[in-house]
């Protein structure tokens, strides 16, 4: 009786096992062909199929196999399109500076005039006046930061009540990075308070 059982039970053992074989057998045939068909079609040019293979590891079993300049072909790819998001963080990283420039900018008052030069009202930064105390006037500093200004022309119109009652220019000459001041100034009776200036033209003949 106990050898029936301990023979029911080897026998047991020994289908399993045998059932276990089988399986690891034909998992490693699927995975061969699998990896078979997956040569094959990056050797036929299917990037996806030799990234596959490139990040299998080990491959050392299949690396022969694949078609050495379709390899050089996809690694070359691969580089380049790294290179390229290198190249574009680059980038997005120089507009991030040139962002928080930008802001920086506009945080001090600039606004561009034209192209490449630059202007912000600075009557109360920049007072130089040699008009009559307690006359209208306002300043109006020009940068020419990346251009060449030469012989600059502007006016603006002096506003009481929400209506014009009055214009005035100034002229200055600027070289490119050097920074002026242009006064408009105007003998008004009344009140400074009561005034206030607005661009209405500017030009700069470099």
């Amino acid at each position: 009786m106990s050898y029936i059982f301990k023979g029911i039970s080897l026998h047991k053992v020994l289908i399993t096992a045998g059932v276990g074989v089988v399986l690891i057998s034909g998992g490693f045939i699927l995975g061969s062909n699998y990896t078979n068909q997956m040569i094959t079609s990056c050797n036929a040019g299917s990037d996806d199929a030799c990234e596959s293979l490139l990040k299998s590891k080990p491959h050392d079993d299949y690396i022969d196999r694949l078609n050495p300049d379709i390899l050089k072909e996809q690694i070359a790819k691969k580089r380049s399109e790294d290179a390229a998001l290198i190249k574009q963080a680059n980038i997005l990283e120089k507009l991030a500076e040139q962002a928080q420039i930008y802001e920086r900018f506009k945080a001090e008052g600039w606004f561009e005039l034209q192209s490449g030069i630059y202007g912000r009202w600075c009557t109360n930064t920049c007072s130089n006046t040699n008009g009559v105390v307690g006359q209208p006037y306002w300043l109006l500093e020009i940068w020419a930061k990346d251009a060449n200004a030469g012989n600059i022309y502007s006016s603006i119109n002096i506003i009481k009540n929400g209506l014009v009652v009055d214009w005035t220019d100034d002229t200055t000459y600027l070289s490119k990075g050097q920074r002026g001041v242009l006064e408009f100034t105007k003998n008004l009776s009344g009140p400074i308070s009561d005034y206030s200036g607005l661009l209405t033209e500017f030009s700069a003949r470099g």
